[in-house]
């Protein structure tokens, strides 16, 4: 008896453990392998609150302009009103007891008309405020995932540069050992070993803060991530002509810039407006009943008002929206010059770029001619370790510059295409597709 019940609860209990650790993988964000870089935006849209929160601004604005727009409807207001009542000449008391009905229908008002233009001129600069934090969202995406396959690239030339050495310093001990070396080569290669060994435990730290970073963005883990294909086309994508005036009247932030000039101007009128005459019609059923009977009263009125005095509010109210206006007038041709310089930095970058990547190209060569030439005179012992470990050093970095040189110029055209204000998903698909899973990756 006492061994089933000994046999029961170690099953029950190894049950329950393995309950538990079920649960925690359902509930945990599980790390994604191999992901795309429009399968991390599309994430990211999906899960990153900034971009929800400017979705909530914009309908926000919606419904701001509907209650704008209400206010012109015709509306409905029913009263009851009942209290005790007294009679000085009988001296007697009741109870009254009234209820009321009033429906009250604007006609003209001038201040009103001003605040729903003022309000479908707020949904429409939301809009293009949304537009324009899109194009920055996506930027930002972007950018933190070539971020990540930067700080990848430091570790794998590092990782590489740690191979190397180890070899390298094995090779150095072994002739010491066979006495055709110095004991300087081994302390070298073992000095620059330790070196680099130093500077591995840094960018592993770098690496995970920048997987951190675009996990964020997506709210999970992230697992690998696919890596440019060694034949993808950089900087090809936005062939525009940058210098056309037509891409700074359109893009988003000198359209906001506009629209809230245009709500300026309509804020001074509205101002002008104070001084002006309103109308509405009002309609009013009255039933009542007391100590001396029920009564029935209705009534159809049009109303007209006239402001009379209004002492220094219309002067003020103007002054105040004059200099609101000229003050947009001034943000906007800012927002101009703003964007022109963007497009030139952009497409200046973008320039200088693909002449980057060129000239890596033949520092490569350079550095593999120098490492060969550096081990074959080691090797004959006409050389010194430290040339050898230099050349091997300046090779894998140059290296590993390509390929970060590669991953800039992508978002240099990413950086164009925001600044021409033509920044979409298209350009990630693009993207998405010159992407492979490396075996380099694997590793990490």
């Amino acid at each position: 008896m006492e061994k089933s019940l000994f046999l029961f609860r170690f099953f029950f209990w190894i049950s329950l453990c393995r309950f538990i650790h079920a649960e925690e993988n359902f509930f945990s964000p599980v790390p994604s392998s191999d992901m795309g870089i429009l399968a991390v935006y599309l994430l990211a849209e999906s899960a990153d609150p900034a971009l929800t929160a400017q979705i909530a601004l914009r309908d926000k604005s919606v419904s701001d302009l509907r209650i704008a727009k209400a206010k012109k409807n015709p509306y409905l207001i029913s009263r009851f009103v009942a209290g005790p009542s007294a009679n000085l000449k009988n001296h007697s008391s009741d109870v009254d007891k009234s209820v009321s009905l009033g429906l009250s229908l604007p006609l003209i008002d001038e201040p009103l008309d001003f605040d729903i233009k003022i309000e479908e001129m707020g949904v429409k600069r939301a809009s293009l405020q949304l537009e324009d934090y899109r194009q920055a969202h996506l930027l930002m995406v972007a950018e933190s995932y070539f971020d990540v396959l930067s700080a990848e690239q430091d570790l794998l030339s590092s990782s590489a540069e740690i191979e190397s050495f180890s070899s390298q310093l094995e090779q150095a001990t072994e002739r010491l050992r066979v006495g055709v070396g110095t004991r300087v080569d081994v302390d070298q290669g073992r000095a620059q070993l330790d070196l680099s060994k130093v500077r591995l435990i840094k960018l592993e730290s770098d690496f995970e803060n920048a997987k951190a970073n675009l996990g964020r963005l997506i709210g999970m883990s992230i697992g690998a991530l696919k890596n440019l294909s060694p034949d993808a086309q950089v900087g090809s994508l936005t062939t525009e002509d940058f210098s056309s005036e037509d891409f700074v009247e359109s893009h988003p932030t000198v359209l906001v810039a506009r629209n809230m000039l245009m709500e300026a101007r309509l804020r001074v009128e509205k101002a002008k407006s104070f001084e002006k005459l309103s109308w509405s019609l009002n309609s009013d059923l009255n039933v009542s009943s007391g100590g001396d009977g029920s009564r029935r009263k209705g009534s159809v009125s049009l109303a007209l008002e006239i402001p009379i005095f209004v002492g220094d509010r219309t002067n003020a109210a103007i002054a105040s929206a004059s200099n609101y206006l000229a003050n947009m007038r001034a943000e906007l041709e800012q927002e101009r010059r703003l964007v022109r310089y963007n497009i030139e930095v952009a497409d200046r970058n973008l320039s200088s770029g693909k002449r980057s990547l060129e000239a890596l190209l033949f520092a490569i060569r350079s550095a593999e001619s120098r490492v060969e030439a550096t081990e074959a005179a080691y090797t004959v012992g006409s050389g010194d370790l430290i040339e050898v470990l230099n050349a091997k050093k300046d090779l894998i970095a140059s290296q590993r510059d390509f390929e970060k040189a590669r991953y800039q110029q992508v978002l240099n055209d990413l950086r164009k295409a925001a600044s021409l204000g033509l920044l979409n998903i298209d350009y990630l698909k693009e993207i998405d597709r010159q992407l492979v899973t490396l075996e380099s990756n694997k590793s990490l």
